[in-house]
This record gives structure tokens, sequence and C-alpha cells, in this order.
């Protein structure tokens, strides 16, 4: 009979033994599955995002209200003038062996497609071109230029925004002509800052370029006499601006 018992009692304490080791792996289980779900996994799910954000900080989508004039530069010129006394930007565009008449800029598809339904009522056939601007790869820069780089362009995709909102208060009367006139001059101020930061940055030459093209282009657009004397509502002045900025930093990055 005591045999039998110690017998008895190795069995269960082998077969406790068992259950205690299976729990604790079931435990370990659930730990480590709560562990990766809520720790690994929204770690990466954050690396992943802040990766996206970083390309989206990086590049901005505009789409372009455009008119194709054909391959014969002298009546685009004639046409752009035309669009541009009817208060469109009226900027000749090359691309693809073509001469595109760039009326406006949007930052949202339905902006552009709206407008481009307005101009077709008006019997006037014109086309949304989607458009990115990316920075390009600055790898292979030293890290203090590469750092200044990234902010230039930064700075620029800023000077795009800043343009835009301004077209668009003016149109709405949200804000007056001599508001406007203040703002852009502060942006010509900064990117002025920008150039002399460039300037002597031998491999940022093409950067340099990009930004003192902004900056004339800025200081015409502020100047008072565009400002007073032109017979075109001021924000049709800075949409054309605006335009002529995309392009330079498209034609030139």
């Amino acid at each position: 009979m005591n045999d039998s018992y110690k017998s008895y009692y190795r069995t269960v304490k082998k077969n406790n033994k068992k259950t205690i080791n299976c729990f604790l792996i079931v435990f370990v289980v659930i730990i480590l599955t709560i562990f990766f779900c809520f720790i690994i996994f929204p770690l990466f799910g954050l690396i992943s995002w802040s990766t996206y954000n970083e390309k989206e900080a990086n590049s901005k989508m505009l789409y372009l209200v455009a008119i194709n004039s054909g391959d014969d530069q002298e009546e685009a010129e004639e046409l752009a003038k035309n669009y541009r006394a009817r208060g469109g930007a009226g900027v000749v565009w090359n691309k693809d062996e073509y001469y595109w008449i760039i009326l406006g800029i949007y930052f949202s598809y339905d902006d552009s497609n709206s407008v481009v339904i307005n101009l077709y009522d008006e019997n006037i056939e014109a086309e949304v071109i989607e458009f990115k601007i990316k920075k390009p790869d600055t790898k292979t820069l030293k890290e203090e230029d590469e750092d200044l780089f990234d902010r230039t362009f930064k700075f620029l995709l800023e000077i795009l925004d800043e343009l835009y909102s301004l077209i668009v208060k003016l149109e709405q009367s949200s804000i007056t002509d001599i508001s406007a006139n203040l703002s852009l001059n502060n942006m010509a101020l900064s990117a002025e800052y920008y150039y002399n930061l460039l300037i002597e940055k031998n491999n940022l030459k093409t950067l340099n370029n990009i930004v003192a093209n902004v900056v004339s282009l800025l200081r015409y657009v502020a100047n008072e006499e565009v400002l007073i004397d032109s017979f075109l509502p001021y924000e049709s002045e800075i949409r054309r601006i605006l335009v002529r900025i995309v392009i330079i930093i498209n034609e030139l990055l």
C-alpha cells in the first residue's frame, strides 16, 4: 500500500509538472503575442508612416490646367498673350515637342478639373496635367551640403504653398492687394537669405540658380509698379509667377 501510494504520488507530481510547464508555455506565448501586437508591429507601422511622411514632405503633386497649342512656338506665344489678358497665367511650356499654354496651377485635381469644365462651357478645350515636384537624391553630397539642400528645397515648396494661398485669398477678397504685396516682399527676402547661403557652394550651383530665379520673379511681382500699373488683377500676376517658378524648378532640378 505504501509503495502504491508513492507510485501514485510520483505520477501525480509528474502530471502536475507537465501541466505547469504547459501553462508556462501558454503564458509565454500570450506575452510574446501581446508584445508583438502592441509594441513591435505598431513600431514598424510608425517607421513606415514616418518614411511615408518624409517622402511626402520631399515632394508636391500639382495639377496644371493647360491648352495644347501644337508645335508652332510663335502661335503659342500669341495665344498665351490672349489668355494672360483674360486673367490666366498664359505661360508657354514646351513639353513632348508640343507647346502648352498653362492657364493655372492647382493643388487638387477637383479644383483643376472644375476649371477645365468651365473652360469647356466657353468652347475652350483644356486638360489637367498631373505634375509632381520631387526632391532629387542628395546622398552623394556632404552632410552639411545635404542639410542645406533639404532646407532650401523645403523652402521652395513653402513658397509654392504661400503663392497659391495668396491667389486664393485675393480671389476670395479676404486680403487686400497691399497685404499680398507685403507678403511677397517677405518671401523675396527669405529667398535672398537662401541665395546668400548657396552662393559659395560650388556643388549646389543648380539649386542656387533656381533660388536666384525665384528671387528675381518675387521681386518683380512685389514691385509697386506691377501692383499699381497692371491692368490685370493682382492674383493674375501672382498666378503667372507661380507657374514660372514651377517650370524653373522642373527644368533645372
